[in-house]
């Protein structure tokens, strides 16, 4: 994709990532970034997901249309990202087991009790609330 929009013109790309906590997307972003000649690559750490990290994707949209320079776009992302957090429940707890994040034997229970925890984004990962 990168190459695409090189070869389409663009000359600096900011792309915002799902947070590194819980993908290594970001981590590839920025490798494939490094490998693409002739653009800058902005890989940009959301540190969370869900609309908060669609609300950073908007933003940087917007000061792009406006002709914001690269640094303010970060500075005023960073100041976003610091500022929100997101809350999310799941409906399936067996890929929070799966995914380390509960045992199986907690899984199990929580299901059978129809219970669903109330999540959150800490320090990039995913814990509960």
């Amino acid at each position: 994709m990168y190459e695409k929009l090189r070869d389409k013109g663009f000359d600096t790309i900011i792309s915002i990532h799902l947070s590194s906590g819980v993908s290594g997307t970001y981590q590839n972003a920025v490798s494939a970034g490094k490998m693409v000649e002739g653009i800058h690559v902005a890989a940009y750490d959301s540190e969370i997901a869900c609309m908060a990290m669609g609300m950073l994707v908007e933003k940087a949209s917007e000061l792009v249309a406006a002709g914001a320079e690269l640094k303010t776009i970060l500075k005023e992302l960073d100041a976003m990202r610091e500022a929100m957090g997101a809350y999310f429940i799941v409906d399936d707890l067996n890929h929070l087991a799966r995914g380390g994040r509960l045992s199986n034997a907690q899984a199990i229970i929580g299901s059978v009790l129809q219970i669903k925890p109330i999540l959150h984004f800490e320090e990039t990962k995913i814990v509960l609330f």
